[in-house]
């Protein structure tokens, strides 16, 4: 049984970039990872099952619903930008295709996992995702340096 309190959830939109077959070479078959910051979990460069290369997502917030599969120049090229600062000869300009979608965010997390409290067996428990966990030991570090 999960009890729960009330959650609200907003809207971040991520945009991608499908690479051509020809820069598979460069990855050689690894998925790469920008360091995730505040502004969102990072972004990967990543084989694609048919031989394509992923690149993406950007991570932005306060997007109109009607407008979360729009591709915008800005995080087009965004996108590239940081997909060659983790490979640097990555040819982005070799683009096949792009496409934009959007993730559900807890307001309350400031992330995509609910805190949920599942109770069974007379045991109560937390589920968080890693990332609320780091946020808030990050917190109870600050308040103890205080």
């Amino acid at each position: 049984m999960i009890n729960d309190k009330d959650f609200s959830l907003r809207t971040r939109r991520g945009q991608y970039r499908i690479l051509e077959k020809t820069e598979r070479y460069m990855i050689n078959d690894h998925i790469l990872f920008m360091v995730p910051t505040i502004h969102g979990k990072g972004v990967i460069v990543a084989p694609m099952l048919d031989g394509h290369v992923l690149v993406g997502p950007s991570a932005e917030e306060g997007i109109a619903k009607e407008d979360t599969r729009l591709i915008t120049m800005e995080k087009f090229e965004e996108v590239a930008t940081i997909a060659k600062k983790i490979i640097p000869g990555l040819r982005t300009e070799r683009t096949c295709f792009v496409f934009s979608g959007s993730r559900s965010i807890c307001v309350e997390t400031d992330d995509f996992g609910l805190p949920l409290r599942v109770k069974k067996n007379g045991l109560s428990m937390l589920l968080v995702s890693p990332r609320q966990v780091y946020h808030r030991r990050r917190q109870l570090l600050r308040k103890q340096l205080r």
